[in-house]
């Protein structure tokens, strides 16, 4: 980061999860004793650099005042839309009078709990490279399978 940019996150978390299906959204599924949010969470703040984590949440979301780590300063909650693209604005929106044209964004997934900080600080250092937006990706195999119970 430059010395006069900061960073910011946005986690759009308004989602319902009906591809997964059950009866919570995805974000709130457990994973080792914690809902997936809480494990995205946890990893975004371990970059020290990063000024603030928007959560995007839909107003009729039950889950988000039960967790412990909601509480945590760095975090703001903020309205999501119906759309992941409404949320992300939403939550722009929200840092609009916090945050200098010259300061970064990142947008993660609120059920992506595994990503590596050395990849989002290598995504920082390419988007600062470029002066430009960037996308954490990773390549698709040449060849997917689909698969059930019977067929392996």
């Amino acid at each position: 980061m430059s010395n006069n940019s900061k960073l910011w996150a946005i986690v759009p978390a308004a989602g319902v999860g009906r591809r997964v299906g059950g009866d919570i959204p995805k974000q709130y599924l457990d994973l080792h004793g914690r809902p997936l949010i809480a494990w995205t969470l946890k990893r975004l703040l371990e970059l020290d650099e990063l000024q603030q984590v928007t959560i995007a949440i839909s107003a009729e979301d039950n889950y988000w005042s039960d967790l412990d780590i909601q509480n945590d300063q760095r975090i703001q909650a903020t309205l999501g839309g119906k759309e992941r693209c409404d949320s992300v604005l939403n939550g722009l929106e929200s840092l609009k009078d916090q945050a200098a044209d010259t300061d970064w964004v990142l947008v993660h997934d609120a059920a992506r709990p595994c990503v590596r900080i050395s990849d989002i600080r290598r995504l920082i250092s390419v988007a600062q490279e470029e002066n430009n937006g960037a996308i954490l990706a990773v390549p698709v195999r040449d060849t997917m399978k689909k698969s059930n119970d019977t067929m392996r």
